[in-house]
Parts: structure tokens; C-alpha cells; sequence
């Protein structure tokens, strides 16, 4: 299944974004409030671990952030392609989301809207599932999730995989 909703951010959108994403203000006009659109997409995460490129820094922190904000308790564990495509595919000079999906030749997607990268990063995941299968720590993922690795054995791919992210608190796994 899929979850993708534009959130009206109750101010205008700035020309850099619209630039950047294509969204504009009339896109998302009448679209759901943040506190409506945090609710159904924690409604739609249900206890699934989020996979997100670039996760601490951008997708996962925006939503703690916003809601922080507005007074919801956003706690997921995610999974964050970035650390790991860094460590996993040391023959790459960048690790952009938009490079690691050429790198797999993954084709064309609408670069920064959360519904195609959301996509693209389930397919960088299954890409990566053969390197951590080789690595032999794949099945104890799959089975015993992310937070039962040693540290010997996230350090076979660089460490920081996951993390728990509560509203004003951060623990790396």
C-alpha cells in the first residue's frame, strides 16, 4: 500500500522549494494540516520501520520536528540509506539518492516528492539486502530486526544504521 498526501504548511511555500520539489502553493491548497497529515501517516506507519535516504538529517527530523511542534509523539525506528549506502558502495564519489538509483539503474523518478523517493529507497534497500546477506548478517535483520546487531557486526558496514527518534531525544542504535 501506499501513503502520499501534500500538508498545507499554512504560509506560502518559498521559490527555492517549489524550484526544488515543482510544489506550489496552489498544489496544496485545501490540503490536510500537519497535525492531519502526522496523524494518518503515523496511522499508516502503523510499527513498520521507516526507510528514508538522508533520514537524521532531513525526512525523519523534519516530522519530529513539526511534530514537536504541534504536540504528537513521533517515535519510529527508521532505516536510513545514506550511512549505508556510504560504507556499503565505497565505489560511488557521491551518495545521492538520485545517484545510488543510477548506480542500480533504477530509471527516472520525481526527484524530492516523498512518494517517488519513498519508492526508490525500498529499491536501494532490496539492492543493499545482497551485500548484507553477504556480509551474513542479513537473515538476523530479518528476523531479529536491526537493533539486534553487535557492534561487531554494524561495524562490518559502517555503524550507524538505525535509530530511535523521540520527540527532543536521540539514541543511535
Amino acid at each position: 500500500s501506499e501513503f502520499h498526501t501534500f500538508v498545507d504548511p499554512e504560509k506560502p511555500i518559498p521559490a527555492k522549494i517549489t524550484e526544488l520539489t515543482g510544489i506550489t502553493d496552489a498544489m496544496v491548497k485545501g490540503a490536510p494540516s500537519q497535525r492531519d497529515a502526522i496523524t494518518a501517516f503515523k496511522a499508516f506507519i502503523g510499527d513498520r520501520i521507516i526507510i528514508a535516504h538522508n533520514a537524521a538529517n532531513f525526512d525523519v527530523n523534519f516530522i519530529k520536528v513539526v511534530s514537536e511542534r504541534i504536540g504528537i509523539t513521533f517515535e519510529y525506528e527508521y532505516i536510513d540509506t545514506l550511512p549505508l549506502a556510504q560504507n556499503m558502495l565505497t565505489d560511488l564519489k557521491k551518495h545521492k539518492l538520485d545517484v545510488i538509483a543510477d548506480h542500480y539503474n533504477l530509471g527516472d523518478f520525481n526527484h524530492h516528492r516523498a512518494a517517488d523517493d519513498a519508492v526508490i529507497c525500498g529499491k536501494i534497500m532490496a539492492n543493499l539486502f545482497p551485500k548484507l546477506e553477504e556480509l551474513g548478517i542479513l537473515d538476523k535483520v530479518l528476523s531479529d530486526g536491526w537493533r539486534s546487531l553487535s557492534a561487531k557486526e554494524t561495524g562490518k558496514i559502517g555503524g550507524m544504521m538505525t535509530s530511535r527518534k523521540k520527540a527532543g531525544t536521540d539514541q543511535a542504535r
